[in-house]
Parts: structure tokens; sequence; C-alpha cells
């Protein structure tokens, strides 16, 4: 037992079961004196002095050979009564309260003096590093007092609820002419969002400009060219249902830490039914950034788009071009396709490229079945800016399932399926495969190939297919 604990265990014995002392100890009165007395390096017999006088019965066995040499004139066996009253104990006790707490506010002031030496050695550090970075904080004398108080509440991102308690405190105590009002220092809009009607549905733009400012805000450096990516693609909002939505998203291509921002959102039961109101506002948006730049109150950025990303529909949706079924929908090359086994496939590997000036000025009839108002953007190459690097739909959907639906299901006429064996060697391999942590999905079986998502298909193309199919397939296959 250290000696910080010796005492405290001396006063529990000490006390013993008087209900009076017991309270005493509770009051945590004890403890605070002898952790104060430990602390000031004086004698562990002058904590237990405060009770030196009471006699009282003791569990022997509750007592430590070190306890009992500390108190060597006790005798911690004895049965009898307290000879002195509860009392002359109490005033006793007060008394030394009273003689430890002079010294204890000696010792609080000389601590007190210590901490303010502190504060201002911190305070001095403070002021150094204010000055070290003052060539990027804002010269609040020339700002009116509701701006600074705006400024304070952006950069902090403050709530509304704390906004209005300093308001209320400012106005309260001081003859400052802000507002009352939070939103108002905010120069937060009392209109609602403005929706537009595209076909059955409604749009919301944000804008890329508005999403900009707000991410720039948190951040204390503001670069001087932004690269950016948008990506449009539509997703379903329940699984029971026909609403899904089609987000206009936007990701700022040097700072991949930053989140992805939501220009726009347009939700309905199916896709837009034109591209025109959907991509117009974002067009002449991005145009407007390409010649101004993005405007700050102390800077500005120059903002250009470097490509656009969508899966395979949703690429055919913006450019208003054939389907990925049509024999003319290859996006790169003019190559007509062929009907093979009712798939339609390209076999002309020299075709023409196709260019963005033969597409600006509608060259390919029979690829394009619409306009679209992305040949208004400018300084873009609407052939090669929009990526079509599309892994799922090319790579996973578009060769690992058609290929297993040939080869297990048999959708071509031509090729021979799996027979009944393989299929039992197949099940058995795939229930035994152990997948990585990587993989987002769990595989089901190839009697659910139909049902199979992409990620279930990446799955068994990289992980599953060398063990499942090793000797089922033909050198042909």
């Amino acid at each position: 037992m250290n000696n910080q604990g010796a005492p405290l265990s001396v006063i529990n014995v000490l006390c013993g079961k008087n209900h009076d002392l017991q309270a005493l100890r509770k009051s945590g009165v004890l403890y605070r004196r002898a952790a104060r007395l430990l602390k000031k390096s004086e004698t562990p017999e002058s904590v237990v002095m405060v009770v030196s006088t009471f006699e009282g019965p003791v569990n022997v066995s509750a007592t430590s050979s070190l306890e009992q040499s500390m108190l060597p004139a006790m005798d911690l066996t004895h049965d009898e009564e307290p000879t002195e009253d509860l009392d002359a104990l109490f005033l006793d006790t007060q008394a030394h309260e009273m003689t430890l707490e002079s010294n204890d506010e000696e010792s609080d002031v000389e601590e007190y003096m210590q901490e303010d030496e502190h504060e201002d050695t911190v305070l001095g550090d403070d002021e150094q590093t204010s000055e070290e970075h003052g060539e990027h904080a804002p010269d609040y004398t020339k700002m009116a007092d509701a701006d600074c108080i705006r400024h304070w509440a952006l950069a902090g991102n403050e709530s509304l609820a704390s906004v209005g308690r300093l308001l209320e405190m400012l106005r309260a105590k001081t003859d400052l002419n802000i507002p009352k009002d939070p939103r108002t220092v905010l120069r937060t809009k009392r209109d609602r969002a403005t929706l537009l009607n595209i076909g059955d549905g409604q749009f919301w733009y944000h804008g890329i400009s508005r999403c900009l400012v707000l991410e720039l805000r948190k951040h204390a450096t503001v670069p001087q060219v932004l690269l950016f990516d948008l990506n449009i693609d539509g997703l379903p909002l329940h699984s029971r249902s026909k609403t899904q939505f089609w987000p206009i998203l936007m990701k700022v291509v040097e700072h991949p830490h930053w989140p992805v921002l939501v220009v726009g959102i347009y939700c309905g039961q199916s896709k837009p039914e034109s591209n025109g109101p959907f991509l117009r506002p974002l067009v002449e948006e991005i145009n407007a950034l390409h010649r101004t730049g993005l405007v700050l109150e102390y800077a500005t950025v120059r903002v250009h788009l470097r490509a656009i990303i969508a899966d395979t529909p949703a690429r055919a949706f913006i450019k208003g071009v054939q389907g990925h079924m049509g024999k003319h929908s290859c996006l790169k090359c003019c190559c007509e396709g062929e009907t093979v086994e009712q798939r339609t496939v390209f076999l002309d590997t020299n075709a023409n490229k196709r260019t963005d000036g033969a597409f600006r000025n509608k060259e390919y009839v029979l690829h394009q079945t619409g306009s679209t108002p992305l040949v208004d953007l400018e300084n873009f190459d609407i052939i090669e800016d929009i990526v079509v690097g599309d892994r799922l739909h090319q790579i996973d959907i578009g060769v690992t399932k058609k290929l297993l639906n040939i080869w297990y299901i048999g959708v071509l006429r031509s090729t021979k399926r799996w027979n009944r064996e393989q299929r039992e060697i197949i099940h058995h391999r795939l229930k035994r495969q152990t997948f990585p942590f990587e993989t987002q999905r769990k595989l089901r079986s190839l009697d659910d190939l139909s049902y199979w998502k992409g990620a279930e298909c990446k799955a068994f193309l990289h992980y599953a297919a060398p063990v499942v199919l090793k000797g089922l397939l033909t050198g042909q296959q």
C-alpha cells in the first residue's frame, strides 16, 4: 500500500460503525484534507489527528500491519464505549478545518498566480499565431457589425440557435445596430427552392457556383484553378416504386478529400422526357464560369469542366444518340453493328472515328436520334471528354454475365451449355469458395444468374472463376 492510500484506509478504520463519523467521512472533508496534507509532504499521522481522541470498535482483520504501525498509541482492539463526547470531537474537527482552510487559501493564491502566468504565455502564443496568419484574416475594422457576426458564424459553421443567442446578448448589453433574427445576419433566403416541371417530374437546380462557394468556406486557402468532373445517373428510391432520382453530381479533381457536391436533382416516375430542360441550366452556368471564373470576395477562381462520367444508358440519354442495342450506337467510331444470333456485334475494327465537329454539325444522322444542349459547351470535346470506360456495363455485365448466360443457361443456339454433371461441380466449388472482405456482395448461386448485380459479376471474375471453372472450359471458350 502506498503512502497516500494508507492514511485514507486508517480513516475508514477509525470511523468504524459510528454513523456520525461515517457521515463525516462520506462528506469528503477528511479525504480532501488528507490528500492536501500528503501533497505538502506532511506526516501521515497528522491526517488522523482529527479523530485520534476517538477510541471505538475496530475490525482488526481489516487493518494492515502498516496501518497498525502508524497508530502505536491507539488500542484498536478496545471494545469499550467512546470516552469523549462526539460534540467535542466535532469541535476539534472544525478547529482543524479552519487551520487547514487558512493554509489552503495561501496555496490557492500561489496556484492562481501560476495559472495566470501560464494563461499570459498561452495568450502570447495565440497572438503570435494570429499575427502569422493575419494575411488571410479579414479586416474587421472595415466591416459592419452584422458582417463581422456573419463571418464568424459562417467560418465556424455555427448553428442558428448559437447566432440567435449571441445577437440577443449583444442587443441587451451593447448599443450595436444589429438585426434580431439570425437569418437576417446570415442572409438566409426566405423563398422556397425553385422547382422546374419536366414532364411528370420536377427538377431542382442548385448550381455549380453555389456548391463551390459553400465548400470553399470550409478551407483556409483558395486554389487558383479548379477542374471538376460531372456524373449523371439514375437510381430508384424504393424497391416497390417507380419513383427515381436523376442527380447531377460534381467532384473536384485536385481535391479528392472534398465531398461529392450535388448540383441538381430530378425526381419522377422515369427519366426526364427531354434532356433539354434537364441540361440547359448546367450548360449555361459552365459557359459563364469558363468566361468569368468563380468570383469570390477576395479572389477569382478559374473553373473548368474536365469530363462527364455516366453509364451506358445515361450517356445515350444526355448525348441524344442511339442506345447500346442499336446498330449505330458506337460512341467512338462509325462502325455499323451486325446481328448475330439475336445479338448486336461490331466487327469492323478499322471504321472511321467520330469527331467533335461532325457531331456538332449533326452529320451522324443515323447515330444522333435527337438534340442535346451539350453541343453548346465551350472548350469541350463531346466525343473524347464524355468517358466511355464503363466497367459495369462493358466488363462485369457486358462480358462476364453474358458469357455465363451462354455457358450456363444456353442463350445461344450454336453453343452447347454445360451438362448436369458440370453444373453440380460448379455448385460444389462455388459453395466452398471463400471471398476476401473487399467483395461488396455475397455471391449467389448460378441458378439466380439473371438477378446478379455488377458487384457479383466482378467478384466471380476476379476470385471465383479461376477456381470454379478450372477444367470445365474448352480451348475455344
